[in-house]
């Protein structure tokens, strides 16, 4: 009997969930027919968006939503009762709001810009004129400067509001190119920045149009000709092509062989300074000075095989440490791939602890269930041994009950054992 119960409160309950939200459904149509927050026919949608079409049908247990793709959407009227909802179809204006902008090198001309557009906005007979018209100079950005319009229509169907804003910016656009200046753009600033001028780029020699050949490696200190060949290629809208060739070909022709010079002592021997002294007069103090200039000459070419010579070292130690960076940055690239790797091997390894888990939960709850089985089938057990005492004790009372009285009557006995059966059925 406790058990018969017991089956019958879990049932009970079993059945009071399943019919909670029925029921919360049903009152959630009552207070939609009853607030009317929107009827057949409205255009409502959620803040989200979640929800945004036409009413088609309000039922006691749903709501029909036709969206704007032609797919009907059925909400729970449950739902409503926590959802913020929107009613379009209740608006009474559309509002024109936009942000133009225009250049900073037209600062000077937004005053009258501004004025030339509110007086145009006053006289539009498609606005409500109990609604604001508002155009403001509003802000100074990185690349423009913005001036910010806000105006309602009278008319809330789609066409007139996009036809009332289409006109509306066009005829800005006629205010703006009549005072001289443009709107702006994120894509002109970034070109700008990204053009350098020449001068910023190339620092070039003053060049004989007749001796090009005359550029030498101190043009571009520390670098090779083919760093120099590269760097040569114009930039974008550097227009100057013929400045650009000499200037490609010098560089190409910059990393010369030193010019060869002929090994003259830095001193004069002693008989040769006799032989300058014995030729005597203003001869031998030109022999003197030709000598002494030879020699600073040779002294200055020396000079010249140092710096190449040195200049060549330096290139070759900036390929080193071009090739010992791209090492490093090679490194760098593989020291990643392992880091990814590693990520994904923990993804994995975190996805099968959770599998795992699931399985142990799934083997918990089966145990659980063949032990609630295993209660139910004692449970059976036990009322089918009550029964079975019940029916020998009604067997035994009918035997004394015969002897008792002393009588054979098959149908008094079946009587007898009848309400026997019965009494214990109450029990």
């Amino acid at each position: 009997v406790r058990a018969v119960l017991t089956f019958s409160g879990v049932g009970g309950v079993v059945l009071g969930l399943a019919g909670r939200e029925m029921l919360a459904n049903f009152i959630g149509g009552v207070t939609i027919y009853l607030s009317q927050p929107f009827t057949v026919g409205d255009w409502i949608h959620s803040v989200d968006r979640s929800l945004d079409g036409w009413v088609e049908q309000i039922g006691w247990y749903y709501t029909k939503v036709n969206t704007w793709e032609k797919r009907p959407m059925y909400i729970p009227n449950a739902q409503f009762s926590s959802m913020t909802l929107i009613n379009a179809s209740r608006m009474s204006n559309r509002r024109i709001l936009q942000t133009l902008r225009l250049r900073l090198a037209d600062f000077s001309k937004v005053p009258q810009i501004v004025s030339d557009i509110r007086q145009s906005l006053l006289a539009r007979e498609e606005l409500d004129p109990r609604q604001h018209r508002l155009v403001f100079f509003r802000e100074v950005g990185e690349y423009s400067l913005d001036i910010w319009l806000s105006c309602f229509t009278r008319s809330v169907f789609l066409t007139d509001y996009l036809t009332a804003q289409q006109e509306i910016l066009v005829a800005i656009e006629r205010i703006v190119n009549s005072h001289g200046a443009k709107f702006a753009s994120s894509l002109t600033r970034e070109q700008h920045l990204s053009i350098p001028s020449a001068n910023s780029l190339y620092s070039l020699p003053s060049l004989s149009a007749a001796d090009p050949s005359t550029i030498t490696a101190t043009a571009v200190p520390h670098a090779s000709a083919e760093g120099l060949t590269s760097a040569a290629s114009p930039p974008a809208g550097f227009a100057n092509a013929e400045l650009l060739g000499g200037f490609a070909q010098a560089a190409t022709s910059s990393r010369t062989t030193p010019p060869e010079f002929h090994q003259v002592p830095s001193e004069l021997t002693r008989s040769e300074s006799e032989k300058i002294v014995g030729a005597g007069g203003a001869e031998g103090m030109e022999v003197a000075e030709t000598r002494r200039s030879t020699c600073d000459d040779d002294e200055r070419s020396k000079a010249q095989l140092d710096g190449v010579n040195r200049r060549n070292e330096l290139e070759g130690l900036g390929s080193t440490t071009e090739v010992e960076g791209m090492e490093e940055k090679g490194v760098q690239e593989d020291e990643l791939e392992s880091m990814k790797v590693q990520l994904r091997e923990d993804a994995l390894s975190e996805r099968e602890n959770a599998l795992e888990e699931i399985a142990t939960a799934l083997a918990r709850r089966d145990a659980a269930l063949q032990e609630q089985e295993a209660a139910l089938n004692a449970i059976q057990r036990a009322l089918e041994q009550q029964l079975r005492t019940i029916e020998s004790r009604e067997v035994a009372l009918a035997v004394e009950r015969d002897r008792i009285d002393g009588s054979t009557d098959p149908d008094l006995d079946k009587n007898v054992t009848y309400s026997l059966r019965e009494e214990a059925a109450k029990q």
